[in-house]
């Protein structure tokens, strides 16, 4: 190692440049999200199957139900002296006429008429079946009626089921008016919404003329109108009872008053309560008469006499608001009066028409009878499954959103390329677990000697290992050499944000692929506190000399250097003796003369670096290296972490050429864009570099 290296450029360090971190991409941007979502698209099924199985249930569960329906026309007919003596249907001049008879459709007493028909309650299946529980579904349907159905109804029971089952309505800007009846029996249906008509009919009684019975319920409407305005000016008048009760008790005060001042002085103690008594009914009566002022009740009336009447205390404005007090009052008896002789002349006229109404015709005519339908109207098939699947890929894609949102970790390639904005150099699969490494590893023969404390995770020739990830470190160090000229890019960092990430792992296989290419190769394990390169090539950490003692100038460059029987064209430095100031070596100006100088003399260096995020050793090497590969190990490392690392050297100026996905599993929904399906199969367990098994 005698050959000489140039001085120490400080301009690695010195040169400004700026180098944009990448940014965290938008949590709704369809490019970002869409490919997160397909990622969790076992969610999204379990979401659709579950919908699906929703709808199908709820189909099973259901009764079905039938629906009939009636039509009757409310009409108006007239007697030979009108001119529309035809009977033809007339314009609707009234809403309310229409509303009226769907009214007396929706009457209690017509649903117990229809309940006491024999017709009706001795229909077969009467009483709908109980509603099916879950069990129910795998058993096979029955026509059979079950003890329950066969129960019979008692007159108001059925009464309040018609009720539920029926439903009449009266269509917008017609005369017509719909009886629809629901039924787990179609015949039920059929028969309740026909005799809906008929009972109406005979309880109505009305004969050859239905205008009669407009005239009946107008008259009852009218009747109605009466006594609502017999209450309400009763109310009206009950709202001076106050000021009539006060101006009563203010009367008989002032005559005891006058009274007693005929028997006792004005001092005289019977006559100063009495004196008093009067001030008091007095104050009362100015109370009442206040509240009658802004009496809601009769508002309109006071309206334009409040003002001229406010001041009370003017005995001429108070004796003046009495005396209106009391004629308002008489006035609303008076008109209670009227409004009692008009009501009576109301029931009067009802009692008449009434008695004449068996000599009119039909107030209503049937449009259309109810007809046997067999078609189910519930539940809808077709809308159940389409609600079910709807909610079902709603709920999956919600689940997905929310376990997508608070993943903060990268699990394909094209995710790991989008999220940080760097090429991804190479994926490297999941490995087989290390006890079936070990066993496989055992069960060969003829090895080298050295090649049986190699940890069974490397790509050594001919182990199992071999043909899975030489191909993936083929291709990371074909990425490596498109970097740039071979000859002038040949010292290659690799690194990673926090430690467990499997950095130790590839550093080590890389430079194995660069040694079976023929290239001669050096690794360098210049993670100085928690080294590891020694146990993948299952070495004690102090049996070596290394980098730490060339640092500290306890050893020559050439003096560190190990080689392994098998490992062709590939050398290797450790760690070394352990420093208990790992952080004093890393001087620059050391640091580039012994990388240079190695340099020259291999074709290509591998540097094996301590994480980014804990120690500062990997900001300062970065620009002494011309390749910097960032490791980032699959559904393991925290965005955030590597988002804090790519921050840290873009604040140095520096970016890594590429992302190293560690520990991947290919998903056939990410399958594609670096997919490499070399037919090898799926892989067991991950592989990390912590204290305890740092070897990945």
């Amino acid at each position: 190692m005698a050959q000489e290296t140039e001085p120490y450029d400080q301009s690695y360090y010195q040169e400004e440049s700026f180098v944009e971190a990448p940014k965290a991409p938008r949590l709704l941007e369809p490019s970002y999200l869409i490919p997160r979502l397909l990622y969790r698209w076992h969610w999204i099924l379990i979401g659709l199957v579950i919908g699906l199985a929703y709808g199908y249930i709820s189909i099973k569960l259901a009764t079905p139900i039938y629906k009939s329906q009636a039509v009757v026309r409310v009409v108006e007919s007239t007697g030979s002296s009108s001119a529309d003596d035809t009977g033809t249907d007339i314009e609707v001049k009234s809403k309310g006429a229409v509303d009226a008879v769907r009214e007396q459709f929706n009457v209690t007493e017509l649903r117990e008429a229809i309940a006491r028909d024999p017709a009706v309650n001795q229909l077969p299946g009467l009483r709908p079946p109980p509603e099916k529980k879950f069990a129910d579904i795998f058993k096979p349907e029955s026509e059979e009626e079950n003890e329950e159905t066969q129960i019979p109804y008692a007159v108001d029971e059925l009464a309040g089921e018609i009720n539920g089952w029926a439903s009449i309505n009266a269509r917008r800007n017609s005369r017509l008016i719909d009886i629809v009846v629901l039924h787990p029996r179609p015949e039920v249906a059929q028969k309740i919404a026909n005799k809906y008509i008929y009972h109406y009919k005979r309880r109505r009684g009305i004969g050859a003329g239905s205008k009669l019975g407009e005239q009946i319920l107008t008259t009852k409407a009218d009747l109605k109108e009466a006594t609502a305005a017999i209450s309400e000016e009763s109310r009206k008048r009950d709202s001076y009872n106050p000021a009539l009760e006060a101006e009563v008790a203010f009367l008989e005060a002032k005559k005891q008053a006058e009274d007693l001042r005929l028997v006792f002085k004005h001092k005289h103690p019977n006559m100063v309560r009495g004196e008093e008594l009067l001030k008091l009914r007095k104050n009362t009566l100015i109370e009442e008469l206040q509240n009658v002022l802004v009496n809601e009740q009769d508002s309109v009336f006071w309206e334009y006499k409040r003002d001229r009447l406010k001041d009370l205390e003017n005995p001429q404005t108070l004796s003046l608001l009495r005396s209106q007090v009391t004629a308002r009052a008489s006035q609303i008896d008076d008109i209670i009066a009227d409004q009692k002789t008009q009501r009576a002349s109301l029931s009067e006229q009802l009692k008449e028409l009434n008695a004449d109404r068996d000599k009119k015709s039909d107030e209503i005519t049937t449009e259309e009878e109810a007809r046997l339908n067999k078609a189910v109207y519930s539940p809808n098939r077709k809308q159940l499954m389409t609600k079910g699947t709807v909610y079902g890929l709603a709920a999956g894609l919600a689940l997905a959103f929310v376990f997508q949102f608070f993943d903060n970790k990268v699990g394909s390639v094209a995710e790991a390329e989008q999220a940080y904005g760097l090429p991804i150099l190479s994926a490297i699969k999941k490995l087989p677990s290390e006890e079936v490494m070990a066993a496989e590893k055992e069960a060969l023969v003829d090895l080298p000697n050295s090649f049986y404390d190699v940890h069974p995770n490397l790509a050594v020739p001919g182990w199992a290992s071999d043909p899975v990830y030489s191909e993936m470190f083929r291709v990371l160090r074909a990425s490596v050499s498109l970097l740039g000229d071979a000859s002038e890019r040949n010292v290659t960092l690799v690194s990673s944000s926090i430690p467990g990430e499997g950095k130790t792992f590839v550093a080590a296989n890389l430079a194995l692929a660069y040694a079976k290419q023929g290239t001669r190769t050096l690794l360098i394990d210049f993670d100085l506190r928690k080294p590891a390169q020694h146990k993948i090539f299952g070495q004690p950490r102090h049996g070596f000399q290394g980098i730490v003692d060339v640092l500290v100038g306890a050893a020559g460059l050439g003096d560190v250097i190990a080689t392994f029987e098998g490992f062709t064209n590939l050398s290797v430095i450790f760690s070394g003796t352990r420093s208990p100031t790992p952080g004093e070596l890393m001087e620059p100006a050391k640091l580039y003369s012994i990388i240079e100088a190695y340099a020259g003399n291999f074709d290509h260096v591998i540097i094996d670096s301590a994480p980014l995020l804990p120690v500062p050793d990997t900001r300062i090497l970065a620009p002494l290296a011309h390749n910097f590969c960032l490791v980032v190990r699959a559904d393991h490392t925290p965005r955030k972490a590597t988002y804090s690392a790519l921050e840290l050297l873009a604040a140095d100026g520096i970016q890594p050429s590429g992302i190293v996905l560690n520990d991947f599993t290919e998903k056939k929904l990410q399958a594609g864009k670096y997919g490499y399906g070399y037919g090898y199969g799926e892989y067991g367990e991950g592989h990390d570099d912590d204290d305890d098994d740092p070897v990945v």
